[in-house]
């Protein structure tokens, strides 16, 4: 009991840290932000009513806010982003408990570090899908993990549904929610498919997944004049142009404007002013070829700028994105999430090394840990290239980094033992 008041009250302490950090640094509802906030007026309004390159996932949760306490209310959404971070901070806990075999210093280690990090705490005040997309990506790998410990049916059916909404959240983890769906199925089909129980679960859990996606079919249909449980707008293309001309984009310091290269500007307008599905089309199939014309000319550049982009996503050189503290913060920022990054990997090493055995729960949830890290990682090479887009895996960083710190400690305690025990033995001698 008293573990739990402890951990309450230090969840109540990491809404409160999200709330002050946040406003430490207002946030203005600008560029993105602004068209959410759009979109989201307009779904109040528009029953089943899409973007053609906005997807709905966030902006209908913003609009249950929205319905409640109106647009300009901007603490209500804050604050219920800061509790969801708070919410995946806690799940990170759980996950750490299973994974850690009950090892309470290492989960308790992950708790707090996660409770007062400023990295996702920082997009609690952006009217951004970070802070949706981290909780339901940790809550795929959380009920994951609680259905491959408990095989429990229930955890399943969560899954499916949760997995299929995660696009609707971020349209480009879509491929990563079809390999876990596929994992899960064979999953299913090898242990759990000889009962007419779990034959109902799998169905069932198929069901969940394709819900999500009706939305997108119906309001596509009634917008867009388009049948698709997708997005309108081919955003492969757009982000692909788009990844050719800009290299990356820094968080702001000084610069009210990030200025996009003429090519972009060409191509965001374009995509912007097209109205019905064969225009849609016809620029897509424009930049398609002028993507593929692009790379020809310089191939190896092609190749090498993927790399590097695949680089720039993890790193961080401020907290927030479009009004940032001064630039003095900056090496404490990149440096500290430098430090976060080796701690993950010593932490997932060591954890591969002395915990996990063949075919286990945590062997899974490892392999997966990396293949979504990897998938990450490329998936974003593809795009103008932002840092904010690896935030989404920082839960799974910050779960193992927090092993990596008391693996760390547990060294250096034994190295201190060492040398007191060998001073001993000469003063004795």
């Amino acid at each position: 009991m008293r573990k739990w008041l402890f951990i309450i009250l230090l969840l109540v302490t990491g809404v409160i840290f999200r709330v002050w950090l946040i406003s430490l640094v207002p946030q203005p509802v600008i560029f993105d932000a602004s068209e959410y906030s759009i979109l989201a007026e307009r779904i109040l309004y528009f029953p089943f009513y899409t973007d053609s390159f906005r997807s709905y996932g966030y902006p209908i949760i913003v609009s249950f806010i929205y319905s409640f306490f109106g647009p300009s209310n901007y603490w209500a959404w804050k604050i219920m982003q800061s509790v969801m971070d708070v919410s995946v901070a806690l799940m990170v806990f759980l996950m750490a408990g299973v994974l850690f075999r009950k090892n309470k210093p290492a989960a308790l280690i992950t708790l707090v570090i996660y409770i007062f990090n400023p990295y996702t705490s920082a997009y609690a005040g952006l009217l951004l899908t970070e802070s949706a997309t981290i909780l339901f990506i940790t809550l795929s790998f959380f009920l994951l993990l609680k259905f491959l410990e408990k095989k429990n049916i229930y955890y399943l059916l969560a899954l499916g549904f949760v997995l299929g909404y995660l696009p609707q959240v971020r349209p480009g983890y879509i491929f990563f929610s079809f390999l876990l769906l596929i994992f899960i199925s064979v999953y299913v089909f090898r242990r759990l498919f000889k009962t007419m129980e779990g034959k109902a679960a799998l169905v069932l859990s198929l069901f969940l997944f394709c819900l999500p996606f009706a939305y997108n079919v119906i309001g596509n249909y009634r917008y867009r004049q388009q049948i698709t449980p997708f997005l309108a707008d081919n955003m492969f293309v757009q982000n692909l142009y788009g990844s050719l001309y800009v290299e990356r984009y820094m968080p702001l310091f000084g610069a009210k404007v990030r200025g996009d290269p003429p090519e972009v500007r060409q191509m965001y307008a374009e995509y912007s002013s097209k109205t019905i599905a064969p225009q849609r089309k016809a620029v897509a199939d424009k930049y398609m070829k002028l993507s593929i014309a692009k790379i020809e000319s310089d191939p190896k550049e092609f190749v090498l700028s993927r790399f590097r982009k695949m680089w720039y996503i993890w790193e961080k050189h401020a907290l927030f994105l479009y009004v940032n503290e001064p630039q003095r913060y900056e090496n404490y920022v990149y440096w500290g999430n430098i430090t976060l990054l080796a701690l993950f990997v010593i932490g997932l090493y060591a954890y591969w090394r002395k915990l996990v055995k063949k075919g286990s729960v945590g062997g899974w949830f490892v392999k997966f840990t990396v293949l979504f890290i990897v998938y990450v990682s490329a998936v974003h090479a593809f795009t103008p290239n932002e840092e904010r887009y690896s935030i989404p895996a920082y839960p799974l960083i910050f779960l193992f980094a927090g092993y990596g710190v008391f693996t760390a400690w547990e060294k250096i305690k034994f190295f201190i033992f060492a040398s007191r025990q060998k001073n001993n033995e000469v003063s004795e001698s």
